[in-house]
């Protein structure tokens, strides 16, 4: 088992965000605990929520599967299911923080 840094943002904060732009961008709950992070040989990269439910990447640029080498960005907002926010998610993203979407 290994430690995976992944910094949890609101999504309220997203522009204030600094640093190199993510190279992976979750949805997740607002308040929802992460267990960790997986590989899926199908379906990729994901997240684990302490409810057991699985969060895919809303936006992937990483290059392989060295998890341990990626910046991976949670983004929390009320409701990640939202084809809204996850537009709004990605807007913010090329103008705060630089990523090409």
């Amino acid at each position: 088992m290994c430690h995976v840094e992944v910094e949890r943002r609101p999504l309220h904060r997203l522009h204030q965000r600094g640093g190199a732009a993510p190279e992976v961008v979750f949805v997740v709950p607002r308040r929802e605990p992460l267990r960790g992070v997986g590989w899926a040989p199908r379906q990729g990269l994901f997240l684990m929520l302490q409810s057991g439910a699985r969060c895919y990447p809303l936006y992937d640029v990483s290059r392989g599967s060295d998890i341990l080498a990626m910046r991976l960005l949670a983004v929390e907002v009320a409701e990640p299911d939202d084809p809204q926010v996850k537009a709004f998610i990605i807007e913010a993203l090329g103008d705060a923080l630089g990523a090409v979407v």
